[in-house]
């Protein structure tokens, strides 16, 4: 919506977030930026052919190790959440896609 420009000439927004009780709030909320990054590699047989695959699982789950050791050299006040949502279709075959979400949450996008 911000990108349509749905937004503009907005001076202030009333949000609502679901919880168990109705309360007014003035505390700022956190910037959000969703990203999904998808991986490609060549998929084999783990039991008789692993060296004949390239597992995209395993690049986003590096992937994934290098953001949490990125957490250390942020401001606390930055948050990164992450989930693969597709690594592969059986533990015996290797991977030719995987796919993984970020949260990256902080109070301003900078």
């Amino acid at each position: 919506m911000v990108r349509d420009n749905v937004f503009d000439g907005i001076d202030a927004i009333v949000r609502w977030h679901p919880v168990n009780v109705s309360y007014v709030s003035l505390s700022p909320a956190l910037s959000m930026y969703s990203v999904k990054y998808v991986f490609h590699g060549k998929t084999s047989h783990a039991g008789t052919n692993p060296h004949l695959g390239r597992s995209a699982l395993d690049a986003a789950v590096l992937m994934d190790v290098g953001v949490n050791y990125l957490r250390e050299h942020v401001t606390p006040d930055v948050r990164m959440h992450s989930i693969i949502t597709k690594g592969g279709v059986a533990p015996n075959i290797v991977p030719e896609l995987a796919e993984i979400w970020y949260y990256i949450r902080a109070p301003k996008k900078r």
